[in-house]
C-alpha cells in the first residue's frame, strides 16, 4: 500500500505553514469530517442521509461545475446546516497548471459557491499560487487523509486509520463521489458510531 494514501500531517508539516489551516482547535471534543468533489447526484444523496441519522454535519468542498450539474442536492447540503468549501470550478492539480489558469479556476469556483474557504485539488498548490489566493480565501487542508477513493485501501483499514489519528480538532478528508463504487457509504455509517461512542461532536469549518 502506498502510504501517501493514506496519511496524518505531522504538526512540524503544519508549522510550516501556520497560515493554512490544518485543523481547527477548540475545548468540545469537536472534529470535522469534510467531504470532497460533490455533489455526486447518487452518492451526495445518501451521505446527506446518514450524516442526518447519525446527526452529524459535516463541510462539503464543492466543485463549481458538479453544483452546476446538481442545484438540487447543492442547496439541500446548506439547508440541512452543513457548510461550503470552494473546490475550484474543475479538478485542477496546482502542479504542472499555469498560475494564471489556476486562479480563474478557483474564483470561478467561488463564483458558485460564495465560500471563502478554499481547498485545494489533490493538495497540490504552488507558493505562487498560495500567496495569491490567500488575498481573497483561507486555504483548508486537512490532518487525516483516509484514502477512501483508492481500491488498495479497504474500507475497514480507512475506518482504522481515522480511529487511529483523529483528536479533537483535527479535519478528516472523504469524498462524496463515485470512487470505488460508492465505497464511502460502506463507510460512513460505522465510522460515525465510532467517533460518537468515543463522545466526539461534528462541527462545520469556519462556524
Amino acid at each position: 500500500m502506498n502510504k501517501m494514501q493514506m496519511h496524518h500531517i505531522p504538526k512540524f508539516i503544519q508549522s510550516i505553514f501556520p497560515d493554512i489551516i490544518w485543523h481547527v482547535p477548540n475545548n468540545e471534543r469537536k472534529i470535522f469530517l469534510s467531504f470532497d468533489d460533490g455533489p455526486h447526484p447518487e452518492v451526495t444523496p445518501r451521505v446527506l442521509d446518514i450524516l442526518e441519522q447519525n446527526h452529524a454535519l459535516a463541510t462539503f468542498f464543492c466543485l463549481g461545475e458538479n453544483v452546476v450539474g446538481n442545484k438540487g442536492i447543492y442547496e439541500r447540503i446548506k439547508n440541512e446546516g452543513n457548510g461550503i468549501g470552494n473546490h475550484g470550478f474543475r479538478h485542477l492539480s496546482g502542479w504542472g497548471t499555469s498560475k494564471k489558469k489556476y486562479i480563474e479556476n478557483a474564483l470561478k469556483g467561488f463564483d458558485i459557491t460564495g465560500s471563502p474557504f478554499f481547498r485545494p485539488p489533490y493538495g497540490r498548490l504552488g507558493i505562487i499560487q498560495k500567496f495569491e489566493l490567500q488575498k481573497k480565501f483561507k486555504i483548508v487542508m486537512w490532518d487525516i487523509m483516509a484514502g477512501d477513493y483508492k481500491s488498495n485501501i479497504t474500507e475497514k483499514q480507512c475506518i482504522q486509520f481515522i480511529l487511529d489519528h483523529i483528536q479533537c480538532g483535527s479535519i478528516v478528508v472523504l469524498h462524496d463521489s463515485a470512487y470505488e463504487n460508492h465505497k464511502i457509504l460502506n463507510i460512513l455509517p460505522p465510522l460515525l458510531h465510532e467517533l460518537t461512542k468515543k463522545q466526539y461532536t461534528f462541527g462545520v469549518i469556519g462556524s
